[in-house]
């Protein structure tokens, strides 16, 4: 993608907020911009650990995100502690929190307070570790097999 940075305030995609002209911008294939956060969010969604999905979705419901990489952070068995997490944090970002409101329906929202709820019993800095146990669980029960020890 091309790199611009020729006209006046721009929108960005990514931001879904306007900005200065001298902000360096992308141009993906249909002609949208993207500011370089965005951009660099776009294309290199490394989500490999809960926390770092936890962030990226966190990041990508506030620029109003719709990826399939945002998708991935709700995807990998753990999904509810995805949601636990982002709700708890919101109670202390009110960033996150509007932008949650925002973006998700009344009935959404509602089953993220149940799912939340329902996960009330594990404390905030043991959700990691729970869903990480809870997906080698899923894991292993959605096709039978279990890696043998070597030891």
């Amino acid at each position: 993608m091309e790199a611009k940075q020729d006209a006046a305030h721009w929108y960005c995609e990514g931001c879904k907020t306007f900005h200065l002209p001298a902000t360096e911008r992308r141009v993906d294939d249909m002609g949208e911009y993207y500011c370089i956060k965005a951009w660099k969010r776009l294309i290199n969604p490394q989500n490999t650990t809960f926390k770092q999905r936890v962030n990226y979705a966190r990041e990508g419901f506030c620029l109003g995100e719709d990826s399939r990489a945002f998708d991935n952070c709700f995807e990998t068995y753990d999904g509810a502690f995805v949601v636990a997490a982002l709700m708890r944090l919101s109670e202390t970002d009110r960033e996150l929190k509007q932008a949650i409101l925002r973006h998700m329906s009344k009935a959404g929202l509602a089953e993220w307070q149940q799912t939340t709820a329902s996960l009330a019993h594990i404390p905030t800095h043991k959700l990691s570790q729970k869903a990480a146990e809870h997906r080698a669980f899923e894991q292993n029960r959605v096709s039978g097999y279990e890696q043998p020890s070597l030891f």
